[in-house]
Protein backbone atom coordinates (compact mmCIF):
# COMPACT_ATOMS: atom_id res chain seq x y z
CA UNK A 1 0.00 0.00 0.00
CA UNK A 2 0.94 3.51 -0.17
CA UNK A 3 1.96 5.71 2.51
CA UNK A 4 3.81 9.03 3.81
CA UNK A 5 6.61 7.95 5.28
CA UNK A 6 8.45 10.98 7.95
CA UNK A 7 12.29 10.21 8.22
CA UNK A 8 12.97 13.18 10.12
CA UNK A 9 12.74 16.93 9.86
CA UNK A 10 11.69 18.18 6.55
CA UNK A 11 11.51 14.48 4.78
CA UNK A 12 8.55 12.66 4.31
CA UNK A 13 8.67 10.28 0.81
CA UNK A 14 5.05 8.70 -0.80
CA UNK A 15 6.78 4.75 -0.19
CA UNK A 16 5.13 1.63 -0.84
CA UNK A 17 5.21 -0.39 2.35
CA UNK A 18 3.47 -3.58 3.76
CA UNK A 19 0.02 -3.22 4.86
CA UNK A 20 -1.08 -3.79 8.37
CA UNK A 21 -3.55 -6.61 9.70
CA UNK A 22 -5.66 -5.95 12.52
CA UNK A 23 -4.78 -7.35 15.55
CA UNK A 24 -7.62 -9.32 17.73
CA UNK A 25 -8.94 -6.06 19.69
CA UNK A 26 -8.37 -3.76 16.43
CA UNK A 27 -10.03 -2.82 13.23
CA UNK A 28 -8.47 -2.40 10.00
CA UNK A 29 -9.81 0.83 7.97
CA UNK A 30 -9.63 1.95 4.39
CA UNK A 31 -8.51 6.02 4.63
CA UNK A 32 -10.95 8.19 3.45
CA UNK A 33 -9.03 11.79 5.30
CA UNK A 34 -6.99 12.17 7.19
CA UNK A 35 -6.47 15.62 8.56
CA UNK A 36 -2.92 17.89 8.85
CA UNK A 37 -2.55 18.96 12.60
CA UNK A 38 -0.98 21.33 14.27
CA UNK A 39 1.48 18.65 15.62
CA UNK A 40 2.18 17.34 12.19
CA UNK A 41 3.43 20.57 10.85
CA UNK A 42 5.46 20.61 14.38
CA UNK A 43 6.89 16.94 13.37
CA UNK A 44 7.55 17.82 10.14
CA UNK A 45 9.50 20.91 11.04
CA UNK A 46 11.47 20.12 14.42
CA UNK A 47 11.01 15.96 13.93
CA UNK A 48 10.46 14.11 18.26
CA UNK A 49 13.14 16.10 19.46
CA UNK A 50 14.53 13.47 22.09
CA UNK A 51 11.94 11.01 21.85
CA UNK A 52 13.21 7.66 20.63
CA UNK A 53 11.85 7.21 17.29
CA UNK A 54 12.01 4.67 15.09
CA UNK A 55 12.08 6.22 11.72
CA UNK A 56 10.46 6.04 9.21
CA UNK A 57 7.03 6.33 10.69
CA UNK A 58 3.48 7.33 9.05
CA UNK A 59 2.04 10.46 10.88
CA UNK A 60 -1.20 11.12 10.98
CA UNK A 61 -3.91 10.96 13.72
CA UNK A 62 -7.04 12.73 12.34
CA UNK A 63 -8.20 9.48 10.50
CA UNK A 64 -11.68 8.77 9.16
CA UNK A 65 -12.38 5.41 6.85
CA UNK A 66 -14.55 2.70 6.31
CA UNK A 67 -13.69 -0.66 8.19
CA UNK A 68 -12.63 -3.34 5.68
CA UNK A 69 -11.37 -5.93 8.75
CA UNK A 70 -12.37 -6.54 12.27
CA UNK A 71 -10.13 -8.59 14.62
CA UNK A 72 -11.16 -11.59 16.26
CA UNK A 73 -11.84 -9.93 19.73
CA UNK A 74 -13.83 -7.04 18.50
CA UNK A 75 -17.66 -6.57 18.93
CA UNK A 76 -20.23 -3.63 18.21
CA UNK A 77 -18.22 -2.63 14.97
CA UNK A 78 -18.74 -4.33 11.54
CA UNK A 79 -17.28 -4.41 8.26
CA UNK A 80 -18.22 -1.57 6.22
CA UNK A 81 -19.25 1.31 9.28
CA UNK A 82 -17.75 4.47 8.59
CA UNK A 83 -15.63 5.64 11.85
CA UNK A 84 -13.39 8.06 12.76
CA UNK A 85 -10.92 7.72 15.30
CA UNK A 86 -10.17 9.14 18.84
CA UNK A 87 -6.28 10.48 17.82
CA UNK A 88 -5.24 9.34 21.38
CA UNK A 89 -5.41 5.65 22.92
CA UNK A 90 -5.34 6.03 27.24
CA UNK A 91 -3.43 3.61 29.31
CA UNK A 92 -6.37 2.59 31.00
CA UNK A 93 -4.19 2.06 34.00
CA UNK A 94 -3.46 5.24 35.83
CA UNK A 95 -5.49 7.15 38.34
CA UNK A 96 -7.08 9.04 35.56
CA UNK A 97 -8.00 6.43 33.60
CA UNK A 98 -9.23 4.24 36.52
CA UNK A 99 -11.81 7.95 37.44
CA UNK A 100 -12.87 7.55 33.44
CA UNK A 101 -10.82 10.66 32.99
CA UNK A 102 -9.22 9.72 29.74
CA UNK A 103 -8.35 12.28 28.44
CA UNK A 104 -6.50 13.45 31.47
CA UNK A 105 -4.26 10.01 30.81
CA UNK A 106 -0.63 10.46 32.65
CA UNK A 107 0.37 7.87 29.48
CA UNK A 108 -1.20 8.62 26.43
CA UNK A 109 -0.21 7.33 23.98
CA UNK A 110 -0.58 9.72 20.59
CA UNK A 111 -1.28 8.14 17.12
CA UNK A 112 1.32 10.59 15.59
CA UNK A 113 3.84 8.10 17.67
CA UNK A 114 2.66 4.70 15.74
CA UNK A 115 1.83 4.37 12.41
CA UNK A 116 -1.15 7.23 11.06
CA UNK A 117 -3.73 7.81 8.60
CA UNK A 118 -1.56 9.12 6.04
CA UNK A 119 -1.66 5.58 4.62
CA UNK A 120 -4.29 4.18 2.57
CA UNK A 121 -4.81 1.66 5.28
CA UNK A 122 -4.23 2.03 9.07
CA UNK A 123 -5.18 -0.45 11.86
CA UNK A 124 -6.34 0.76 15.27
CA UNK A 125 -7.86 -0.63 18.75
CA UNK A 126 -11.55 -0.79 18.07
CA UNK A 127 -12.01 0.76 21.12
CA UNK A 128 -11.10 4.16 19.76
CA UNK A 129 -13.05 4.59 16.72
CA UNK A 130 -16.29 6.26 16.72
CA UNK A 131 -18.94 4.98 14.17
CA UNK A 132 -20.02 7.87 12.66
CA UNK A 133 -24.24 8.65 12.35
CA UNK A 134 -26.37 7.42 8.69
CA UNK A 135 -25.52 10.34 6.38
CA UNK A 136 -22.18 11.69 7.90
CA UNK A 137 -19.17 10.87 5.60
CA UNK A 138 -15.68 10.04 7.14
CA UNK A 139 -14.53 13.17 5.56
CA UNK A 140 -16.64 15.21 7.47
CA UNK A 141 -16.51 13.03 10.57
CA UNK A 142 -14.21 14.90 12.39
CA UNK A 143 -16.49 17.73 14.04
CA UNK A 144 -18.67 14.38 15.63
CA UNK A 145 -15.61 13.49 17.30
CA UNK A 146 -15.75 15.18 20.54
Amino acid sequence: MRAAQFYGPEDIRLEDIDAPSPEADEILLDVAACGICGSDLHFYEDGFGDRDVDYPITLGHEVGGTVVEVGEDVEGIEVGADVVLSPHTPCYDCWSCESGLYNLCRNLNATSARPGGYAEQVAEKAENAIPLPDGVSPEDGFEFRY
